[in-house]
């Protein structure tokens, strides 16, 4: 038997934060215990500092299964099929998917232009700013909130 878990709005706060507490069961659970999630290596390992990793993780919605810092399994595409697959997200959703790849030696790379006439670099700055804007106004809400808390 393994237990497997979700990282987002299941094993990890709001604020992306792990409780003691749940570092403490974790860490002294019995059984086999490991994540599936859609992030990738670099955002889990940055996300669970405190936590004995015993077990392979599942990754990028199962494209990679990872264990002690090797990649052991990668389901990749070919990049014409990738291609052909952001084009037609592009087209048909007006959507740019998140794009993952791999330098030679094996380290994560986030795409953020690519050869297709759907991305533009205003689209990308658009984009850039928007996520920019929402980390700002969530650091304001947080602040907001700790105020709040303080006066209770």
């Amino acid at each position: 038997m393994i237990f497997v878990t979700d990282l987002d709005k299941t094993f990890l706060r709001s604020d992306l934060s792990i409780s003691e507490f749940s570092k403490k069961v974790w860490n002294s659970f019995p059984y086999p215990l490991t994540i599936a999630t859609a992030r990738s290596y670099k955002g889990v390992t940055s996300l669970l500092k405190g936590i004995n990793l015993k077990y392979p993780l599942i990754l990028l919605d199962g494209a990679m299964i990872v264990f002690n810092e090797k990649i052991i399994k990668m389901n990749d595409i070919d990049k014409a099929t990738a291609d052909e697959l952001i084009f037609l997200a592009e087209k048909e959703f007006d959507e740019r998917p998140l794009i993952v790849g791999f330098e030679k030696d094996k380290k994560e790379k986030f795409l953020k232009e690519i050869d297709n006439p759907f991305v533009t670099e205003e689209k990308i700055k658009w984009c850039i700013d928007g996520i920019e804007n929402q980390i700002s106004e969530t650091k304001l809400l947080e602040k907001e909130c700790e105020r709040v808390k303080g006066l209770l």
